[in-house]
């Protein structure tokens, strides 16, 4: 299936659309191993699980099986690695970063019929798990699946430079689609930062199918395509940008710019 093809599907699922991500990097990668792992971590938990007592009961139990039991944890020592982004290496390396440990977490939850969905917090992806009885709890998916209370969310607010209080709304579960375009972003950053610019600009395009009005990623795919001898391309986008953004505060340089590289164009032709 197509990146295309999944965003047209009638309910995409999370997990499909990491693989087709990780697929993008790793031509070879086996989607049909990844669930298998993820199935089997789940079945050897399974015994655990019945019945739950509480959110917390559930945080417990998922993080012995996740975190002591098969092994995974934070990658601390090399955070702004790529392959922590792309679930294939997350599932071999057993380690990753806050987004991609929660959608481990989460789909062995699901596995397990408990609810779990992640969140999008400011600077930390968390996973929350909601019982029928509306029993709550957040967990960091990065330090071994440990319950975050109030104070710690607090804390992470103040880590993320924003005043401590917590809106509810930065609590509520992150859609596919937000989610996904998270993770594109630290993969933007990871590439960024290695100067990869041939994986960076098939992230981008991804980033774009996810959400086509993204001015600030057509402005950046633009100067990406100037970078990589594709005028034509950078042109289109970079025009894209300014109709899409005409208040942003470098609009004036990026239509000098457009005007440089069209008049380039015309001393080629």
């Amino acid at each position: 299936m197509s990146f295309a093809d999944y965003l047209r599907s009638a309910n995409p699922q999370l997990l499909e659309g990491a693989l087709l991500i990780a697929a993008d990097a790793h031509p070879n990668a086996q989607p049909d191993r990844v669930r298998g792992e993820l199935t089997s971590i789940a079945n050897a938990l399974r015994p655990d699980f019945t019945p739950i007592s509480s959110a917390a009961d559930a945080a417990s139990k998922l993080a012995r099986g996740i975190y002591e039991l098969a092994g995974f944890s934070g990658n601390s020592d090399d955070y702004y690695d790529p392959e922590n982004s792309y679930i294939d290496s997350v599932l071999e390396r057993r380690t990753g970063i806050p987004i991609s440990l929660a959608l481990v977490y989460t789909e062995v939850a699901r596995q397990l019929d408990v609810e779990a969905h992640g969140v999008s917090f400011p600077g930390h992806f968390l996973v929350r798990i909601d019982l029928p009885s509306q029993d709550v709890v957040f967990v960091d998916p990065f330090f071994g699946g440990n319950t975050v209370g109030e104070d710690g969310l607090e804390a992470l607010m103040v880590r993320a430079g924003l005043p401590p209080k917590v809106d509810p709304q930065l609590l509520e579960p992150a859609t596919v689609k937000q989610t996904l375009i998270r993770m594109l972003s630290n993969l933007r950053a990871a590439h960024t930062r290695r100067a990869d610019f041939r994986k960076l600009l098939v992230v981008l395009d991804r980033m774009i199918e996810l959400n086509p009005a993204g001015a600030a990623e057509h402005r950046d795919r633009g100067l990406l395509y100037a970078k990589l001898g594709a005028p034509e391309a950078a042109v289109a986008d970079l025009e894209r940008y300014t109709s899409l953004s005409p208040g942003a505060g470098d609009v004036a340089e990026v239509r000098r710019y457009v005007d440089v590289l069209k008049a380039k164009q015309r001393m080629v032709n």
